[in-house]
């Protein structure tokens, strides 16, 4: 798993795992938004979801991780 950013600031993830789904919290700045990530091969990367932090973090629930043998995830806030 991975939060490598391309473009954009990088922002912190945690990353967890009960049962199969995957849990991923994304560490931003509050009211602005960002984007999480999410890729196979770290090379082509797909949006999962844009949100607005409240708090200063959002949670993602990956209910398709138990499809993939592994998968990459990043955040991102956009310029």
């Amino acid at each position: 798993m991975s939060n490598t950013g391309v473009y954009g600031d990088t922002v912190d993830l945690e990353i967890s795992r009960a049962t199969d789904v995957v849990r991923v919290t994304l560490l931003g700045e509050t009211n602005k938004p960002h984007i999480l990530q999410g890729s196979m091969d770290l090379t082509n990367w797909i949006p999962l979801i844009t949100n607005l932090p409240v708090n200063s973090f959002f949670e993602f629930f990956d209910t398709n991780s138990a499809n993939w043998r592994e998968r990459f995830y990043r955040g991102v806030k956009p310029k």
